[in-house]
C-alpha cells in the first residue's frame, strides 16, 4: 500500500482536539466513555466505521501508514468520536480492559481496517504496487 501524507493540520482528528491534554477534571469521565465504547462489540464497530467517514483524511493519513499501530489509532479515533476522549485518555483506558476486551477490539479494529482497505481498492483510491 502506498503511505499518503497530509499536513497534520488537514487531519480532522488534530483539527477537532483529540490530541490535546487531558484536563483533570474531564480525566475519570474521559477514560470511563472509552472503557464503555471499546467493551462494547456492538458500539465499538458503529464508532470505528463512523471514524472513515467522518474523518477521512486522517483516516488516510493514519491507515495507510503501515508502520503505525494503525488498530490503536482507528480505536483512539472512535473513543473521541464517540465522547470526545482524547488520546491520552484512551491509552488509559485500553490498559483497565480486560484482555479478553482488548481482543475483541483488536479483531474488530482489524475487521474495519480490513473494509476500509477494501473500499479503497474498490474506489481506487490507493495505489497497491
Amino acid at each position: 500500500m502506498k503511505q499518503i501524507f497530509r499536513n497534520y493540520l488537514e487531519w480532522e482528528d488534530w483539527q477537532r482536539g483529540m490530541y490535546a491534554p487531558m484536563k483533570p477534571e474531564l480525566e475519570e469521565r474521559m477514560i470511563e466513555d472509552a472503557i464503555q465504547l471499546l467493551s462494547n462489540s456492538d458500539k465499538c464497530l458503529a464508532f470505528m466505521e463512523r471514524v472513515t467517514i467522518t474523518m477521512p483524511i486522517a483516516t488516510l493519513v493514519n491507515l495507510t501508514n503501515l508502520g503505525c499501530n494503525r488498530k490503536a489509532w482507528i480505536g483512539q479515533a472512535s473513543c473521541f468520536e464517540y465522547a470526545g476522549c482524547v488520546d491520552l485518555a484512551t491509552r488509559i483506558a485500553w490498559w483497565k480492559l480486560e484482555p479478553q476486551q482488548q481482543n475483541e477490539a483488536n479483531e474488530i479494529a482489524k475487521l474495519v481496517i480490513n473494509e476500509w482497505e477494501q473500499q479503497c481498492l474498490n474506489k481506487q483510491l490507493v495505489l497497491m504496487f
